[in-house]
């Protein structure tokens, strides 16, 4: 590496000023371009040779090659500084409209050098950079790091930055079946991030100050590649001028390429920087890796992470559950993490770091609980205290938010709750059987850090009788038993009638539908085990414990439907409130609008649109980019690029035409959105 007097110059500005007062910088280019020829099948994506990072570069280059040859099995695992730099290049890909703000405001001295010194035109390179748009992340190939590692070989044997004859041929020679290759090079960089920097802004002595035109941007970009392979050399000779870092990219595609990856990195977000994003030296070895096929339980594919903790794995197209089991925030302890990914056409990326596990704040839970009195209770009975837990044991405070009624119009609500969750009776007058005997308020709990859950608390002015053993109603009240019941409206020999009713299923696999017969306003509770709920007109029904189906789709509206506990699917008709509760919960759109959905925590799936389009908007309150998915399904031809995405306030509107939205994000921006956001499945699920 040469080194200059100058120290307060970063390596590659000290390389240029040498090499232009020495007159070095022209014999550097006369040997540059007898070094490449470029073959009819290779072009130049740059098309003239300039002066850019500190010596002589040819720019990005690109082959075609319709006649591969045999690939050749090599070991070549990424470095630290080697992921990191994978990582660098897929964030872009998939979310570049953010990429820019995290170049220009990274405070990275040598990239800020950079700017100032090349006279970047900030304004028209945001112009450039509005006109990108998200691509399928890239799969690490070991073929093209063995590319990258004799390109760099090549750098250092002509002390500068340059590409080695014949990209095609060496990219044949390294065993890549070539049907598309393109080559990214820097030898003066001063770090993997610079490099970066300097390849996705192709900053270079022009007007604009950037490369006309930005060949390397473009590869970094370009949607005709689908894996890369590259090297970062640390070079610290200083009898060189290339140094301190040296980094050439291999960017490829191949007829052989196969299925789609799987891709991603597992790492402990905070053992060497706490920024949300992988660190040299944070990823997670050995975490195993296994993707399930939710249509054939018996095809399943394993993997394991790199040693700095990259993973891929080959897929063809379906839905998957994938889980990862390792130690994700060094405690010594193995740690598990699930999550559900569409394969389609192109590589899906799913990174997992160790706020999984709850490193950050994370909100109350409550659990939805139903109360019974006597009517005739007098003020201060206590009712019962609601059960609220945190995960991060915060102190929690108690509020009733919604629903707590003043019947007689005395200025006296019914309930109040205290500081502890307890319920009491705040207004006698107001608890009167004849007007109506049931009540369902929201509580709403709040924890140190500001996060909140609301859940609804029922408080009923019947007892249960004393021995629910056998299925039995009493007045209004229906109890199931412990085997497996079927209360149904539209059996005229059933107990349960649908008319004004409060169901309790008990334990069992038990099926309550009202949707058919009956008027509704009934209050349906699940037990703990996996039931089937059907709500008709201002239903409400609460799945509790237990993989539960809550279903308002045939029924008339007004309905309101609580999953409870585990993993429940909920389905909407019109003008209903689903609330999924806890557990990864699944909420579906048939034809129905006017819905609000609420995932609650967990990771949520949001099925917007299912075999039809919604003849109305559906409004989500809680979608969290990263974790939560919106769903399309039954629209096999549909895909991300068919989506109209638009910001209306704080809000984010989504359509497939311009004037008819089929949902609304609430509190969403629409430029956070990205592809992997989105499921699209050819068929609904079901």
């Amino acid at each position: 590496m040469f080194i200059s007097p100058d120290y307060l110059l970063p390596n590659w500005q000290n390389a240029l000023t040498e090499l232009a007062s020495s007159g070095r910088l022209l014999t550097a280019a006369q040997e540059a371009l007898q070094l490449e020829t470029i073959p009819d099948s290779l072009f130049d994506q740059r098309g003239s040779d300039r002066v850019v990072n500190g010596t002589v570069d040819l720019g990005a280059v690109e082959v075609q090659d319709e006649d591969p040859g045999n690939e050749l099995p090599i070991t070549n695992e990424p470095s630290a500084d080697e992921q990191y730099l994978l990582e660098l290049i897929n964030r872009m890909r998939i979310n570049p409209s953010e990429e820019l703000d995290l170049l220009l405001n990274a405070g990275n001295p040598n990239v800020d050098n950079a700017i100032s010194f090349f006279e970047v035109d900030i304004e028209e390179l945001q112009s450039q950079w509005s006109s990108l748009t998200s691509v399928a992340p890239l799969a690490w190939s070991e073929v093209l790091k063995e590319a990258a590692i004799g390109n760099n070989d090549y750098q250092v044997s002509i002390d500068g930055t340059g590409h080695a004859p014949n990209l095609g041929q060496r990219f044949t020679d390294a065993g890549y079946n070539f049907s598309r290759a393109g080559e990214n090079a820097f030898a003066q960089a001063d770090s993997a991030f610079q490099a970066h920097a300097a390849f996705a802004i192709d900053w270079g002595f022009t007007p604009t100050g950037i490369q006309d035109p930005p060949g390397h941007r473009n590869s970094i970009m370009s949607d005709s590649f689908r894996e890369v392979g590259l090297e970062v050399r640390e070079e610290d000779n200083p009898e060189t001028a290339v140094g301190t870092v040296i980094v050439s990219q291999e960017f490829g595609n191949r007829s052989d390429f196969g299925s789609p990856r799987l891709l991603g990195v597992v790492y402990n977000d905070g053992a060497i920087a706490d920024d949300d994003f992988y660190t040299p030296g944070e990823g997670i070895s050995d975490v195993v890796i296994t993707v399930a096929d939710q249509t054939d339980s018996s095809n399943i594919f394993t993997t394991t992470t790199r040693e700095e903790g990259g993973y891929q794995i080959e897929l063809p197209s379906g839905s998957y559950e994938v889980t990862f089991n390792g130690d994700f925030n060094g405690d010594g302890e193995e740690d598990t993490y699930n999550d559900v990914v569409i394969i389609e056409a192109e590589n899906v990326k799913l990174d997992v770091d160790n706020d999984v596990q709850g490193d950050e704040n994370q909100p109350p839970t409550i659990t939805p609980e139903f109360f019974g009195i006597n009517a005739d209770s007098p003020v201060g009975t206590v009712i019962g205290e609601v059960t609220a837990t945190d995960p991060d044991e915060d102190e929690l405070t108690f509020e009733i938010t919604e629903g707590n009624e003043d019947l007689d119009g005395d200025g006296e609500v019914a309930f109040t709750i205290d500081e502890n969750g307890e319920i009491t009776v705040n207004d006698t007058d107001d608890l009167d059987f004849e007007s109506q005997n049931s009540f369902m308020f929201g509580v709403t709990v709040t924890d140190e850090e500001g996060l909140t859950v609301t859940e609804m608390i029922t408080v009923n002015l019947e007892t249960e009788p004393e021995d629910p053993s056998v299925l039995s109603a009493v007045d209004d009240l229906v109890f199931g038993t412990s085997n497996n019941d079927t209360l149904n409206a539209a059996d005229q020999n059933n107990l349960y009638t649908g008319n004004n009713q409060i169901t309790f299923t008990g334990a069992g696999e038990d099926l309550v539908d009202g949707s058919i017969g009956g008027d509704g306003s009934n209050r349906n509770y699940g037990g703990s085990n996996a039931d089937e709920l059907f709500a008709g007109n201002n239903d409400r029904l609460f799945g509790e414990g237990g993989n539960d189906t809550l279903d308002a789709s045939q029924g008339t509206g007004n309905n309101r439907l609580y999953g409870g506990d585990d993993n429940d699917d909920l389905i909407a008709g019109n003008n209903d409130l689903l609330t999924g509760g806890n557990g990864d919960d699944r909420l579906l759109v048939r034809q129905g609008g006017n819905n609000l959905l609420i995932g609650n925590s967990g990771a949520d799936q949001f099925w917007i649109a299912t075999d039809e389009i919604p003849n109305s908007p559906n409004t989500i309150t809680d979608f969290t980019s990263g974790e939560d998915a919106i769903g399309f399904g039954g629209f096999p031809d549909l895909s991300f690029n068919d989506l109209i995405v638009n910001q209306n306030g704080e809000n984010t509107i989504i359509g497939l035409e311009a004037n008819n939205p089929i949902a609304e994000l609430q509190g969403v921006q629409a430029n956070t959105l990205t592809e992997n956001d989105f499921v699209f499945a050819a068929q609904s699920p079901q």
